[in-house]
């Protein structure tokens, strides 16, 4: 069969056009010239750069669950038995009241704001249809019974198809979010930016991707529920059923859509970052359209989705083709389709990978600048971001936390602040110092003997300064040695022309706290942080400053490092880009008798929960930097199989799946968002099947 002669007609074939593949060949346009921009920001998509992470939430003590909902003076009347999520029940005199939301006062969605939720022991396995949210941060779901649990079939194959369709489900939700939700909270604007032909464009290119997974959708739930159906007869499922022909027909008909896509996303990317940065009424409608409760990721994220379902996709096929290998060897009916598919896909991956890791670097600094509250030219061609995370700063004061940041020609601190003329969720970061890599320096320890009892330390020296900054473990702090040094020997041994055309960071604010540590003083270990320094170049329009507004989102990874006192580099965003689950978990709290039956979604760091897939909106988000997960101990009396705990500080969860295979797969994709860099103790699960 020649896969080049054009769409392949059957089950798959969904939206095709008559065009081959291999015959779309779009001529790329440059956005200053397309779309008006101005060059510098399309210019700084040129070079290699990587992506923007996800939406924990903010709080002191920010191990709990974010939920989404508002808050009543009293929790809602149920005769149905309460489990209440954090480990000691809250009394209603312990919880802020709603006023204190009007008053503008800071109230955590962690700890204090934990959802309790209300099950109702009379349901079997399955979310009702009555189950719906209340107020208080209640929301109402059903408990999991055993006697009801459906069978499944156990070949391995069945479960890689299912993890594929669970995953395609939330696929077509994003795709969803952006070319219904998002078209329409842009479409009142569009008069005003004169038709915003970059918005047109973009909704046009990533409608037929939508078109056609929705049918590929409907596709995969006819089959799997055919395959589930076969185990009432055998109890392994039958090995006839193929699912390789559906996903070459799908990978053939719809691959030219998406590189047509990937073609121009950068400069969709660009110009949409234009128009944030000089039309207000776009910003607005950005930023209300962010806030709102269907847009769970920030919109950047939204757009990269297509180009990351490609990495799942291969993934998921290579899962496919290793298991047809070593059960059945080269005889599977199944496995041609399979293997070319996986081939063609893994083509467009890495015709796509340089073009990928810049996007992603891009969306992660236009983040960055927009959680950094008076820093205007963070976004400059050829710098990329290499690590972010929470370090201990020695001032007078003693030990002072900052949030570090590394990039290829600086190393920025900044110190968190909240914005006083605004709501308190208005939380950001505020530019503190920046020390150029060119001629900086580091020596293991405190070079001045003035730390005394705090560990983990290293000196900084950057041209006439030094400072001294500590990590919360010895592994961290020979990860950020290793980064520095790393970095600044790149930088030297790079021609200037390939490195940012500002070495400076322009600050908004001509602010004390701001400084440009290679013309600052001697260091004195006396010294204040904020006194007698000078600050960074201010931008020349104080009005810009003022109408500039910060970032809202106040759970975007620099604030979850910040809490979790943690940190992420840029391998970590990339992993993280193809480091994707969907599925129905059922969970419990430590405190509880009852499991909840919930569909989850990990994606970008965080655990997002559902009451069915079908729905838009999450009830609640769980960030997992800094977690550890692995099973149940003997102490937390689990008698389940395919249980894994989550736990942080006081903060424990258990979740169970539905078989062995969805087991392995959570575990190895939420240890991977958990950046868990410690094996699991192999002993615990042998006790635990021992019992």
């Amino acid at each position: 069969m020649c896969l080049d002669s054009g769409p392949i007609s059957g089950p798959a074939a969904y939206g095709s056009g008559s065009k081959s593949e291999f015959s779309i060949h779009q001529k790329q346009i440059s956005p200053s010239k397309k779309y008006g921009i101005s060059a510098s920001a399309s210019s700084s998509l040129d070079k290699r750069q990587q992506q923007r992470p996800i939406q924990p939430a903010e709080s002191s003590d920010s191990g709990a669950l974010t939920v989404y909902g508002t808050l009543s003076e009293t929790p809602p009347t149920s005769t149905r038995r309460v489990h209440v999520l954090s480990d000691t029940p809250p009394t209603t005199s312990s919880r802020r009241p709603a006023a204190a939301l009007a008053a503008g006062q800071d109230v955590s969605p962690y700890g204090p704001l934990s959802p309790r939720l209300v099950h109702n022991d009379s349901i079997g396995e399955g979310v009702s249809s009555q189950s719906e949210r209340g107020d208080y941060g209640y929301f109402k779901g059903t408990l999991d019974t055993s006697s009801r649990k459906k069978k499944l079939p156990t070949i391995k194959s069945f479960h890689i198809a299912r993890e594929l369709l669970m995953t395609e489900r939330t696929f077509v939700t994003d795709l969803k979010i952006v070319c219904e939700h998002l078209k329409t909270a842009f479409e009142p604007i569009k008069v005003i930016l004169h038709g915003a032909r970059v918005l047109t464009d973009l909704f046009t290119s990533i409608q037929p991707i939508l078109d056609f997974h929705k049918g590929h959708l409907t596709e995969l739930e006819a089959k799997i529920s055919a395959w589930e159906r076969s185990a009432d007869v055998d109890s392994e499922g039958s090995s006839d059923f193929r699912i390789g022909d559906s996903l070459l027909c799908a990978v053939h008909n719809t691959i030219h859509h998406y590189k047509q896509y990937m073609q121009q996303l950068p400069v969709y990317m660009a110009s949409l970052d234009e128009l944030y940065r000089t039309k207000k009424s776009f910003q607005n409608a950005y930023r209300h359209f962010e806030e709102r409760k269907v847009c769970y990721l920030p919109v950047n994220a939204l757009l990269l989705k297509p180009a990351h379902r490609l990495l799942v996709w291969q993934q998921i096929l290579a899962r496919l083709v290793g298991f047809y290998l070593e059960e059945a060897g080269e005889n599977n009916a199944d496995l041609s389709d399979c293997r070319v598919a996986m081939d063609r896909i893994s083509a467009v991956n890495k015709d796509n990978r340089h073009t990928l890791e810049s996007i992603e670097n891009y969306v992660k600094l236009i983040e960055l600048e927009r959680d950094l509250a008076d820093v205007e030219n963070l976004v400059q061609p050829n710098r990329i971001f290499l690590r972010e995370g929470c370090l201990q700063r020695w001032s007078k004061h003693g030990a002072v936390s900052r949030m570090f940041l590394i990039f290829n020609d600086c190393l920025v601190y900044a110190h968190r602040t909240h914005n006083s003329s605004t709501s308190s969720k208005d939380v950001s970061f505020r530019l503190h110092g920046q020390i150029p890599l060119r001629g900086l320096m580091l020596e293991d320890g405190d070079a001045y003997g003035v730390t005394k009892d705090l560990p983990h330390c290293f000196t900084v020296y950057g041209a006439n300064r030094s400072i001294i900054v500590a990590a919360s473990t010895h592994m961290e702090k020979q990860r950020w040695i290793e980064d520095i040094l790393c970095a600044v020997k790149i930088a030297k041994e790079s021609k200037l022309d390939l490195l940012p055309e500002s070495a400076t960071i322009k600050s908004t604010h001509s602010n004390d706290d701001v400084r440009t540590e290679s013309n600052a003083s001697t260091f004195s270990p006396s010294e204040d942080p904020s006194s007698g320094t000078r600050s960074l170049i201010a931008s020349s329009s104080a009005s810009a400053s003022d109408d500039r507004q910060t970032s809202h989102r106040a759970n975007s990874t620099l604030h979850v490092c910040w809490h979790r006192q943690t940190t992420l580099t840029k391998e970590d965003l990339h992993k993280a880009s193809k480091n994707q689950m969907s599925g129905y978990l059922v969970r419990k709290f430590r405190n509880s008798s009852g499991w909840q039956r919930l569909w989850v979604v990990q994606t970008q760091f965080c655990l997002f929960f559902y009451k069915s897939h079908a729905d838009d909106e999450p009830l609640a988000n769980l960030p997992l930097l800094g977690y550890e997960v692995g099973p149940p101990s003997l102490d937390d009396d689990i008698n389940k199989d395919n249980v894994f705990k989550l736990h942080y500080k006081t903060h424990f969860y258990f979740f169970r799946a539905d078989s062995h295979y969805a087991y392995s797969r959570w575990l190895e994709s939420i240890r991977t968002a958990c950046l868990c860099k410690t094996p699991m103790n192999p002993v615990v699960p042998l006790q635990l099947s021992s019992n």
